[in-house]
């Protein structure tokens, strides 16, 4: 049988300590506190995204450190995907624009995160975690397209989008509004150019992934057609 957990590899270098993420999101209380005692030796922080909340208190909690540090939404809209879209406000991203307004919209983007969330995770990790993603995104390592909109010579909001092409879909890793320009409909607009190049490549489902923490974005997903697909929550086992 194929053990249920893997030690991540970029994870323990950022960190720098072993990091290791349990798979299967059914376990038993009992695979559980078999699974993180057998980590144990060897582990220092465990992921955990059940199907199920865990009981508050519960001694499986205690023994083995562990938080609830999110309620892992995702939402998707497929099937009607609008091509029709013009904004003369958003651009695809690049070396003209600055770089600092987007790291800090990167850094925004994470503030219901569980990287956040975590008590045990220090603040400068958590800032350098999401900048990285974004320079990887702008790089093309986990994103095929950052856009960026843009007023009066400053960026108000990004999106990064990756094609998914043997699953037909697009998935959103990153959406981020200047917390100034909030309420003025550019979250919606960044969606809009996120289902343009969804039609553009032929792909018939968006994808995103947010925090149940996070109302502002749920409510902008909502109302913008978005259903939710599934609801994990997500555990950190400090070992």
């Amino acid at each position: 049988m194929k053990q249920p957990y893997e030690i991540l590899r970029w994870d323990t270098d950022f960190f720098g300590y072993p990091v290791a993420k349990i798979h299967r999101n059914n376990l038993s209380d009992q695979e559980l506190i078999e699974c993180l005692a057998f980590l144990k030796q060897d582990v220092r922080l465990v992921y955990y995204a059940s199907a199920n909340k865990i009981q508050d208190n519960t001694l499986l909690l205690k023994e083995f450190n562990g938080l609830l540090v999110d309620r892992k939404t995702t939402f998707y809209k497929e099937g009607c995907l609008s091509n029709a879209y013009s904004d003369k406000y958003t651009f695809e991203y690049n070396d003209n624009f600055n770089l600092h307004e987007l790291l800090q919209l990167g850094i925004a983007s994470g503030i219901y995160s569980r990287y956040k969330i975590d008590p045990n995770i220090e603040e400068i990790k958590y800032e350098a975690l999401y900048k990285e993603w974004m320079i990887n995104s702008i790089e093309g390592i986990l994103a095929d397209k950052v856009l960026v909109y843009v007023d009066d010579n400053t960026i108000l909001g990004v999106i990064t989008l990756d094609l998914k092409s043997n699953h037909n879909l697009v998935n959103i890793g990153i959406i981020s509004v200047r917390e100034s320009a909030r309420g003025k409909g550019i979250g919606k607009t960044l969606l809009r150019a996120a289902e343009e190049f969804a039609v553009k490549n032929k792909a018939s489902k968006i994808q995103v992934v947010t925090q149940g923490a996070n109302k502002a974005a749920c409510a902008l997903y909502n109302s913008y057609g978005y259903r939710i697909e599934k609801v994990e929550y997500f555990y950190h086992f400090w070992l």
